[in-house]
């Protein structure tokens, strides 16, 4: 298990994390964050990132990405989905990253 970690959303609401690991497939590898806030239960969300649209991205933009730029798109998209959240607890169980949010993430972390 990696460190705890702390995010101070554009909401407010200050969360705490640990990424717990990956699963690759085939078809997708999966980024699962342990997160709770503020006295909220702990609850764990995983985000989704396909094979299909990484490659789709890639092919695209001409661009092969890393492991370890993956991640760090799963780590946006969960920061994002903090961000969003409504409550301070976890906002949502799953996040699949879009082809269009692979771009808006690509282009925050300068990749493109």
């Amino acid at each position: 298990m990696s460190r705890q970690k702390t995010y101070s959303a554009q909401n407010g609401y200050v969360y705490q994390y640990q990424f717990s690991g990956q699963t690759s497939a085939p078809a997708e590898t999966r980024y699962e964050f342990t997160v709770w806030s503020q006295g909220a239960m702990a609850a764990d969300v995983t985000v989704v990132l396909e094979t299909a649209v990484a490659a789709g991205w890639e092919t695209a933009n001409s661009f092969r990405l890393t492991e370890t730029q993956r991640y760090a798109l799963a780590k946006m998209a969960f920061f994002q989905a903090l961000d969003e959240a409504t409550g301070p607890g976890p906002p949502v169980k799953r996040i699949s990253i879009g082809a269009a949010g692979l771009t808006v993430i690509a282009q925050t972390l300068d990749l493109i």
